[in-house]
């Protein structure tokens, strides 16, 4: 850009590490030191890939505390936390999973329990698209949890918000980021593949923040195996509309 002597407004770069570490990187960048209308993340995803919808996401802690007994006396003196757990999922919908919806299907997976004699720990997640149907999800897990403690009062649940759908802080003001973006594709000939993406991206904190932030490709296919690769081929792709979106942004279209 600089050897080329190309036309240019500001321009704001920011290396985080990967959002998949619960958005650290995002949420640690001081926006006073990054003073921009809108912003993109280049992130994973085929050639021609943008993403300006993504999941609205929470997690959940289920905590139970057990009663240990000796089996051989144990009957009515007895809590097994492990147990509880199991109670707590039953009254969920086990086929509102990961494995069992697609597109913007929502779903609560449970990512792990950690349980011993004395207590038990069940560690979940939420995710919507639909801000509305979050928010459900959020209260079916607290109905639950206070279901549970009818019978199990050592049981108690927290529950935490992580990021948003950058759909929802579009607005009049900001939306010309998106648009920059398509044109920029159609100008480069690259075609959109605009996709609501099942997860998140810096840019679904970002966005919450004031600074909207869609995402598009970097041409890589298969990522988080061991299988990822990038076409090189795609890769130039995506930097051709990264100067294209300069150039477009420098004649004030």
């Amino acid at each position: 850009m600089i050897r080329e002597n190309r036309p240019h407004g500001d321009i704001y770069i920011c290396f985080v590490p990967d959002e998949e570490l619960g958005e650290q990187g995002a949420r640690k960048l001081d926006l006073a030191k990054f003073p921009v209308d809108w912003a993109y993340t280049i992130d994973c995803c085929e050639l021609g890939e943008v993403v300006w919808e993504t999941f609205n996401a929470g997690n959940a802690k289920l905590t139970v505390k057990g009663i240990p007994a000796h089996p051989m006396s144990s009957k009515g003196v007895m809590v097994n936390p492990t147990l509880v757990v199991h109670d707590f999922l039953n009254m969920l919908d086990r086929a509102a999973t990961p494995e069992c919806t697609e597109g913007r299907e929502g779903f609560i997976v449970v990512k792990g329990i950690q349980s011993n004699p004395s207590k038990a720990v069940l560690t979940m997640k939420m995710r919507d698209h639909n801000r509305k149907l979050y928010e459900e999800k959020k209260n079916l897990l607290r109905a639950a949890a206070e279901f549970l403690r009818v019978r199990h009062p050592r049981a108690g649940i927290e529950l935490s918000d992580s990021y948003a759908n950058i759909a929802d802080a579009v607005t009049n003001e900001n939306r010309r980021g998106i648009d920059c973006l398509y044109q920029a594709l159609e100008e480069t000939g690259v075609e959109a593949k605009t996709k609501a993406m099942r997860g998140g991206t810096d840019g679904s904190y970002l966005s919450v923040k004031g600074v909207l932030t869609p995402n598009y490709f970097t041409g890589a296919h298969n990522f988080h195996s061991n299988c990822e690769f990038l076409p090189m081929s795609s890769w130039e792709k995506s930097l051709g509309v990264t100067l294209k979106l300069m150039e477009i942004v420098a004649r004030g279209e």
